[in-house]
C-alpha cells in the first residue's frame, strides 16, 4: 500500500481543549486529539504521540491566508505571496485564489474567484517556510506589520530572514511553542487512528473507514470525501474548482477522523486515500 503523509495546511496548539482560538482578524477551529501514547501503526510505523493536543479543525483556508498577506505582507519581503495563487482562465473555467493588487509597500490582498465560497476553500501553493511564517504570525497574537521579528520571523519558529530551502527545512519547534505546524504523528495520528483508547489500531482511510470512500459530494452521505478521481466535474466529483479542485473544508458531511478533522485525505487534485 501507498503511505499517505500529503497534507496541505493543518495547525497544532499545544494548549488546554478547547474548541475555538481566535486573536486578530482570523479564528481557528480546533478539534482535541486525545488517546496521548497510543501505539503506532504497525503497517508504517507512523502515528504515536505521547500528550494529547489540538488540531485545526479544517485546513488553513484562502480567506485565512488572504488576512494573513494583508496584515503583513505590503512589502512581502519572505514571498509569502505566490503568483500560482492568482486567478486565471482555464478553458472556461477561472481558478480560485488570491488576487495582488498594487505595488511593494502597498500591496493589498484579496480573495479571487466567482464562486461564493471561495473565502472558506482550503489554500495551495503555500511553501513550509510560508507555513512557519503563518504560524509565527498566530503565535504572535496576528499582528499587523512588516515581516519582522515581531510578526513572521520569530515565535515557534526561528526563522531570521531564511528563504532557502536549506535553511528553512532545518529550523525546529522552539521550546515550549503553543501554534506549531503538526509533524508527522501528529498528522497521521488525527487522520487514521481509530480513538478511544492507547491500542485502538488505525483506519486504512482518515473517514474513519476500511472501505473506499465514494466522492460524491454529500451533506448527509457516509464515508465520503474529496479525492482525485476521473475528473467528471460536480457533482461527481465535488469540485467547485477546475485547476485545483476545491471544496469548501467540511463540506463532505463523512470525512472527518475519529477527532472531528476534515478533509484529511486531500482536497486537492493529486491526494490519494491509501496507508
Amino acid at each position: 500500500m501507498s503511505t499517505k503523509l500529503r497534507h496541505i495546511f493543518w495547525i497544532v496548539l499545544f494548549v488546554c481543549p478547547a474548541t475555538l482560538a481566535s486573536a486578530g482578524t482570523i479564528s481557528i477551529p480546533l478539534v482535541t486529539v486525545g488517546d496521548p501514547g497510543n501505539v503506532a501503526d504497525p503497517a508504517t510505523g507512523y502515528g504515536s504521540v505521547g500528550y494529547a493536543y489540538q488540531m485545526g479543525e479544517y485546513d488553513v483556508t484562502i480567506g485565512d491566508y488572504t488576512a494573513f498577506l494583508n496584515a503583513v505582507a505590503q512589502t512581502d519581503t519572505y514571498g509569502l505571496y505566490n503568483t500560482g495563487m492568482a486567478l486565471r482562465p482555464v478553458g472556461s473555467f477561472y481558478t480560485l485564489g488570491i488576487a495582488r493588487s498594487g505595488s511593494s509597500g502597498s500591496y493589498t490582498y484579496s480573495v479571487a474567484g466567482s464562486y461564493s465560497q471561495a473565502a472558506n476553500c482550503p489554500i495551495y501553493d503555500v511553501s513550509w517556510g510560508d507555513a512557519c511564517r503563518f504560524i509565527n504570525w498566530l503565535a504572535n497574537g496576528q499582528p499587523t506589520g512588516a515581516e519582522n521579528a515581531n510578526t513572521t520571523e520569530a515565535g515557534t519558529y526561528s526563522l531570521n530572514g531564511g528563504t532557502s530551502n536549506l535553511a528553512l527545512m532545518q529550523v525546529a519547534r522552539n521550546p515550549g511553542s503553543t501554534w506549531v505546524l503538526p509533524n508527522v504523528n501528529e498528522w497521521y495520528k488525527a487522520s487514521y487512528y481509530v480513538g478511544g483508547g492507547a491500542n485502538a489500531g488505525y483506519w486504512t482511510y482518515p473517514t474513519q473507514s476500511n472501505t473506499p470512500p465514494s466522492n460524491v459530494l454529500s451533506a448527509t452521505g457516509t464515508n465520503n470525501a474529496n479525492y482525485s478521481g476521473v475528473n467528471t466535474g460536480p457533482p461527481n466529483y465535488g469540485a467547485t474548482d477546475y485547476t485545483n479542485f476545491l471544496t469548501p473544508v467540511g463540506a463532505f458531511a463523512a470525512s472527518p477522523g475519529a477527532y472531528g478533522t476534515y478533509d484529511m485525505g486531500g482536497n486537492m487534485a493529486g491526494s490519494d486515500f491509501n496507508h
